[in-house]
């Protein structure tokens, strides 16, 4: 038998585990045979009789058949993906006798485009949790949700993880809904508060089943009518309150329905619903009535005419005025417009067909003029400095927007900055280093956002201001890593650009050649407005140098092209002679050849000009 050892043996990248393609040599130690297995056996013995146990820690529950546990700073997830988008994705425990259709709970979530009309009250994206019960036993299958410890709570929210997005809890003693929640009947009606207790309910039932219940009723029907002007006081304050301008025409309204204004008119009403309830004929009632009538009747007129007298005029004009006063100032009823000194609260859209101005001349430091926020109001971050016009707070985990369309030959959509000193009735022209416009972006460090934000784009005079001179830089400002300062790293002008960083041009930089056609003899180079000049030459030829400027450098290409008697030519480069790399004005440049003249310009004038001269 030959024998090969396994450190010799080829190392194998790749284990097809689910698949008979890959052998194993194993010994079974009960029956002390030694053979070959595939992989797939492996996977299909491997948790036959050990549970599964990811991570390296000890299983807690001794009845787990799998356990995945780790350590991580964040969370740790169990991810199941369907990346079919009209499918979804499941967890299911069934029940000793569940099937595929019966005694199972499913957790899940849909695809991007599920739809499936056996479970129409499931939109895609829809996460869900339901108990399929026993077809046969139909009252088996309940899904119980809640809390074991005794002074737990279930908490149910919507719109957010915050606790601002609390809707209510259920508590081991009932539900208890949050301010500002309601419970909204199919009907479109709400209910805002509690019914009626048990108790009331019945001791209603009792009294209107007694001997007196004619007479009882009367008291409590008139009752009534004393709580409902109660309650027109409260309507009103209510309604005067929320500024609706119809309030005299809704009181108005109510007071023709509820009582007569007039005290003989209450009386009229009274008896025509005493006449309806109790018989004329029982003189214990009338008596009765008529001393209910004395001394609650006329309490409630001289109620009413007191609050009458005192909110609000039976005329209307009178009316206008003392809600007026009422309101104190803070809504003005008329045509003309609406004057809030409060906050103005819509709940739904607001249109506007005109113009909108905001006037704020009193916001503090730490808020806005206007703000404008698609996040609860308190959750905004407050400004970094003084003066925000506008503070947009944008939805979470979206991308904030400020879009400006325009539609129309010659048209352009526009973000223009405009500055001046002086006031805005006086206006006054910007100086030089006034800064007309700048373009900033902040982002948050540990604990707030930076003062001045950490990158910026500033558009700057660089001249006092005229009607004709108007001249401007365009700066850029960056924040090195490591620091939290701004610095200048490039300004552009009106004739130049600068780099204070180092400029590092991933296919370099092309330059605008000047080719002079025909034959030069004479060539005047401008220093501050050319860059590159080639030109042919036939005859001894000058380079003159003017438009010096400092930094700036000048290359130039030129050919002898004579081929007749006496071709090679003296060529004056212009420059010093101890200023060039050939030590001389001048060089003898050979028929059909070329030279490479560099200028470099170091302080603006001839005598800090060098040239270097290459040629064959």
């Amino acid at each position: 038998m030959s024998t090969v050892k396994i450190s010799d043996l080829s190392l194998i990248t790749q284990l097809n585990a689910n698949t008979a393609n890959t052998l194993f040599v194993a010994v079974d130690i009960p029956s002390g045979t030694t053979g070959k297995f595939t992989g797939t056996t492996l996977a299909q013995g491997l948790y036959s009789h050990n549970p599964l146990n990811v991570g390296n820690n000890q299983i807690i529950a001794a009845s787990a058949i799998g356990q995945f546990s780790g350590n991580n700073n964040s969370y740790l997830q169990v991810n199941l993906q369907n990346f079919t988008s009209s499918g979804s994705g499941d967890y299911i425990v069934t029940a000793d006798d569940g099937t595929d259709t019966t005694n199972y709970i499913d957790l899940g979530i849909n695809g991007s485009t599920f739809s499936d009309s056996n479970y129409s009250s499931m939109y895609p994206n829809d996460g869900y949790l339901y108990v399929n019960g026993d077809a046969v036993n139909t009252s088996h299958g309940n899904l119980v949700i809640g809390t074991a410890s005794s002074d737990t709570k279930t908490v149910l929210i919507a719109g957010g993880t915050k606790s601002s997005n609390i809707v209510g809890y259920i508590t081991k003693t009932g539900l208890t809904l949050n301010t500002g929640r309601y419970f909204t009947f199919d009907d479109g009606t709400t209910q805002i508060t509690a019914a009626a207790s048990n108790n009331y309910s019945i001791a209603t039932r009792n009294i209107a089943n007694s001997a007196s219940a004619n007479t009882i009723y009367l008291f409590g029907a008139l009752n009534q009518t004393n709580t409902n002007i109660v309650n027109a006081n409260t309507q009103l304050k209510s309604y005067t309150d929320g500024a609706i301008v119809s309030a005299n025409n809704q009181l108005k309204s109510y007071t023709d329905g509820v009582i007569s204004s007039s005290v003989s008119s209450a009386n009229t009403q009274l008896k025509a619903y005493a006449d309806g309830l109790v018989s004329s004929s029982v003189s214990s009632a009338n008596n009765q009535l008529k001393s209910y009538t004395d001394g609650i009747v006329t309490s409630a007129n001289t109620q009413l005419k007191s609050y009458t007298d005192g909110a609000i005029s039976s005329s209307v004009s009178s009316a206008n005025t003392q809600l007026k006063a009422y309101a104190d100032g803070k809504f003005l009823a008329n045509t003309n417009g609406n004057t809030f000194a409060g906050t103005l609260n819509i709940a739904d859209k607001l249109n506007v067909n005109g113009s909108v101005i905001f006037a704020n001349t009193v916001f503090s430091p730490t808020e806005a003029a206007l703000t404008i926020a698609a996040c609860p109001i308190t959750d905004i971050q407050l400004p970094s400095n003084d003066g925000y016009m506008l503070h947009i707070s944008g939805k979470q985990n979206v991308s904030s927007r400020i879009v400006f369309d325009s539609y129309g030959a010659n048209t352009y959509a526009v973000v223009a900055g405009r500055t001046a000193r002086g006031t805005p009735t006086a206006p006054q022209a910007v100086l030089n280093g006034d800064i007309l416009m700048r373009m900033s972006g902040n982002g948050y460090g540990t604990t707030k956002f930076s003062t001045l934000g950490s990158g910026r784009i500033d558009i700057v005079a660089t001249e006092n201001f005229t009607d004709a001179a108007r001249a401007t830089q365009i700066q850029f400002f960056t924040t090195s890593a490591g620091t939290n300062t701004q610095t200048q790293i490039a300004s552009f002008n009106g004739t130049s650009a600068i780099f204070n960083g180092v400029v590092n041009p991933q296919k370099g930089f092309i330059y605008n050649p000047n080719v002079i056609s025909g034959i030069i003899s004479t060539l005047n180079i401008d220093i501050a407005n050319n860059s590159l000049y080639k030109f042919n030459c036939n005859a001894t030829t000058t380079i003159n140098l003017n438009g010096y400027s400092a930094g700036k450098v000048v290359e130039v290409w030129l050919t002898n092209v004579d081929t007749g008697g006496g071709s090679n030519h003296t060529i004056t480069h212009g420059c010093y002679a101890n200023n060039s790399t050939i030590g001389a004005a001048s060089f003898t440049l050979t028929s059909l050849h070329s030279a490479y003249l560099r200028y470099f310009s170091i302080d603006g004038d001839l005598a800090n000009t060098f040239v270097s001269v290459n040629y064959s």
